[in-house]
């Protein structure tokens, strides 16, 4: 073969060997095209309190829709945080978060704002505008989180919500009324035995009544207390303590933090109807402590009892207050265990009388980081939903936070009306946040300070709080 052929045939070579590696090349970049393409159709969910059961018709539905395959996580809530900040550094998801209210302000700078055109593609919805639904559709004790600082973007919508209540023991209630009984004797006046009957029929519903109770209720050997009649009074050994203080002072009448949620007012006086000065945070901490302190007529509980769900799991004592996951806790440590379940006491009830209750509820929002964004807040739109509100709020015996559900369920049951009236609670720094209000407890019942020392202090650090930068 002649020299100038060869060279002929070896440009050749290369050349159709470099147009093969090209094409190759192009394949391989057009697949990746698409695999990015596949990607990019999915919603990654995450969740933290259900298993997707509930929501796979939702599911089904947006994805035949839209054509996004919907990845569900579910996740145990004691890694739930942290897990989803390092998914979301690693730009993994998740493009819906769920999130309890109360890590809401902690998770500013993860939400993103909801155009106020998002539901008018729904029927009847054509002209709203969203932070107009929101302020209509939800009870206000939900609605006012569900926007950032200033009050004016929405930045999340609720899906389940559920309220504190009181949980007894039906059987210690009857045996203190037996043990009565026996201690007055067979002369005892029929009229006073039966006042007491009714007395301990169930937990009152105004916090005078459960004063009246917690005596027929508790057994004592001096200081030492045998059977408590409410696990109130403390903080270490009590869940939501520092809750159920501000609930307290939110029933006398002061907010617990401004409205522009930089400022505490608990420790604020108020001028009551009858213009008389009242210190609702005092007094709220006043009636709260008594519970654990021996000199008072009301003391039950104290820093050295168990934990209070032990405890009652145990029958050492007769009430504690929780959410349904309470509830759910008890039943699965103490199966054998009967319990019923009674709506949080007021201060006063009947006509002219102002209920305040306390609630937590579920909030869905779009993380800043979906490359889905469009796709994550129509799918908002049906996860956050009637149907599917009411079902996930069905299989977890807790409540669609729609007022027209709620209103429908009142007449029937306590816990739907007192979420009407229920306020969720702010917290900036949640867990500086609650450990400023069991310090508070903690201050009277065991450091010695005077309620109104314990309120003061005690506002000085919440408003130290609300001024710290976020992480």
């Amino acid at each position: 073969m002649q020299p100038w052929l060869r060279i002929v045939l070896a440009i050749l070579g290369v050349g159709l060997f470099a147009l093969l590696v090209m094409g190759i090349l192009n394949y391989v970049r057009g697949r990746s095209s698409e695999q990015g393409n596949t990607t990019k159709k999915e919603l990654r969910v995450w969740r933290t309190d259900a298993d997707s059961d509930p929501f796979n018709e939702t599911f089904a539905e947006f994805e035949v829709k839209s054509g996004y395959a919907i990845t569900y996580t579910k996740q145990p809530i004691e890694t739930y945080e942290l897990n989803a900040l390092r998914s979301l550094a690693a730009q993994k998801g998740p493009d819906i978060w769920s999130i309890p209210s109360d890590w809401l302000a902690d998770h500013y700078d993860r939400t993103t704002d909801l155009p106020e055109t998002l539901l008018q593609s729904l029927e009847g919805y054509k002209e709203s505008k969203l932070s107009e639904v929101v302020r209509t559709e939800y009870p206000e004790g939900i609605s006012r989180l569900l926007f950032d600082t200033a009050g004016e973007n929405v930045i999340a919508l609720p899906s389940t919500v559920d309220t504190y209540r009181i949980i007894y023991n039906p059987d210690l209630f009857a045996r203190a009324y037996q043990e009565h009984s026996l201690r007055v004797g067979e002369n005892a006046d029929e009229d006073s035995l039966a006042a007491v009957q009714r007395l301990l029929g169930k937990p009152a519903d105004t916090w005078s009544g459960i004063v009246d109770q917690v005596p027929y209720l508790t057994q004592r050997n001096g200081s030492q207390i045998l059977r408590s009649g409410f696990a109130l009074g403390t903080a270490n050994n009590i869940p939501f303590a520092g809750d159920i203080l501000q609930l307290l002072i939110l029933q006398n009448g002061q907010e617990i933090v401004n409205d522009r949620r930089d400022a505490a007012l608990f420790d604020i006086p108020i001028t009551s109807p009858t213009k008389v000065e009242v210190r609702p945070g005092e007094l709220a901490l006043q009636f709260y402590t008594q519970f654990s302190s021996p000199t008072s007529s009301a003391y039950t509980w104290n820093a050295s009892m168990p934990d209070a769900i032990q405890a009652f799991g145990e029958g050492k004592v007769a009430m504690l207050i929780g959410l349904q996951k309470t509830i759910n806790e008890i039943a699965t440590r103490y199966p054998n265990l009967e319990f019923e379940q009674a709506p949080m006491p007021q201060i006063s009830t009947g006509p002219g009388s102002n209920p305040k209750n306390l609630i937590t509820f579920t909030a869905e929002v779009i993380t800043p980081a979906t490359p889905n964004r469009a796709a994550a807040q129509s799918f908002l739109v049906s996860y956050t939903g009637s149907g599917t509100t009411s079902s996930i709020a069905s299989e977890q015996r807790i409540y669609s936070p729609l007022k027209t559900y709620l209103e429908s369920a009142e007449e029937n049951d306590p816990f739907a009306g007192q979420i009407l009236t229920g306020i969720a609670l702010y917290k900036k720094n949640r867990s500086l946040f609650d450990i400023g209000f069991n310090q508070i407890i903690t201050d009277v019942t065991q450091n010695g300070l005077q309620p109104s020392a314990a309120i003061t202090k005690g506002a000085q650090e919440i408003n130290r709080v609300l001024k710290l930068p976020l992480e």
